[in-house]
């Protein structure tokens, strides 16, 4: 009956029409039932759009190859970079690294192909410091060569190693950050860390070493209340 009514509508309907069945068959859950209503799209600029949605809704069903089948079609450049650029962040997420290098080697776009791949190497670096090889994640991260995707890898393992008891470590990779604004916010982070280890002391030094004005007023105000939570009324 569906397949009747929209064999039915004007050819300048039929397009859109497709596109929202194949949307409501994908949340439905029938990804085969979407894809193949969505294969049936001739128009680019209706069907690149359904072809991003079912290929990131095939990923989060677990089902990579067919992602990867859906988002290949994609005629507009930037929309099938941004669609691989999604698959490949998702295999780098569940631990398939070859997977998600392959798919991010073969975006067209240069940019978006560094960056994707600067951000695995990044993903990679914060997976190795979790699973406890402190060293080797640090290593990682420098090599970063992408200076965002380096100073957010560095960011990320300040937190972890300081949450592992490492804080004179976490310290030094904050120094490490050349991105200003995220190294800004680094010793507030540790500080807050601190504060969660019971090292109020710390913390408040960490408070009083950030340079910008209205960040330091606002942590050690912060700090303020968490001594007085801590029964530190003292400090």
């Amino acid at each position: 009956m569906t397949g009747v009514q929209t064999c039915a509508l004007p050819i300048y309907y039929r397009a859109p029409a497709l596109a929202d069945l194949a949307r409501i068959a994908a949340q439905a859950g029938d990804l085969d039932r979407a894809e193949a209503l969505a294969r049936s799209i001739t128009e680019p600029v209706w069907q690149d759009p359904v072809l991003a949605e079912l290929a990131r809704a095939a990923a989060q069903a677990g089902e990579p190859d067919r992602a990867e089948a859906l988002a290949r079609p994609i005629t507009d450049p930037n929309g099938q970079a941004q669609a691989l650029t999604e698959l490949a962040q998702a295999a780098a997420h569940a631990g398939d690294l070859d997977r998600a290098e392959a798919l991010a080697r073969t975006i067209t776009d240069q940019d978006v192909r560094a960056w994707t791949l600067a951000t695995q190497e990044g993903d990679v670096a914060i997976a190795v410091a979790r699973a406890g090889d402190v060293d080797r994640a640090e290593a990682l991260a420098r090599a970063i060569t992408d200076q965002d995707v380096r100073a957010w890898a560095l960011a990320e393992l300040v937190g972890d190693v300081a949450r592992a008891g490492h804080l004179d470590r976490a310290e030094a990779l904050a120094r490490a950050i050349t991105d200003q604004d995220t190294q800004a916010r680094a010793p507030i982070n540790l500080a807050s860390i601190a504060v969660e280890a019971g090292d109020l002391d710390r913390a408040e030094d960490l408070a009083r070493a950030i340079t910008h004005p209205r960040r330091k007023a606002w942590a050690l105000s912060w700090l303020t209340t968490a001594a007085v939570e801590a029964g530190d009324l003292n400090r």
